[in-house]
């Protein structure tokens, strides 16, 4: 349902000037492939279980890519 919003209203224009705010239950790698993929910026709260992300963490838990 995100990815099909998204595709709706994220237009270049949008994809220059947003930050799209995610909270929990949004989380997937196939998600976030999406989200790279397409250079929407974000931000989204993640569990610690997702282990690829956890090698890029900072120390006070933000990991950027």
């Amino acid at each position: 349902m995100a990815e099909m919003l998204l595709d709706s209203v994220m237009t270049n224009e949008y994809k220059k000037n947003s930050i799209v705010l995610f909270d929990r239950g949004y989380p997937s790698y196939q998600f976030l492939g999406y989200l790279f993929d397409h250079e929407i910026y974000f931000v989204m709260r993640v569990k610690k279980q997702m282990s690829r992300l956890r090698s890029l963490s900072k120390k006070d838990g933000e990991v950027y890519r």
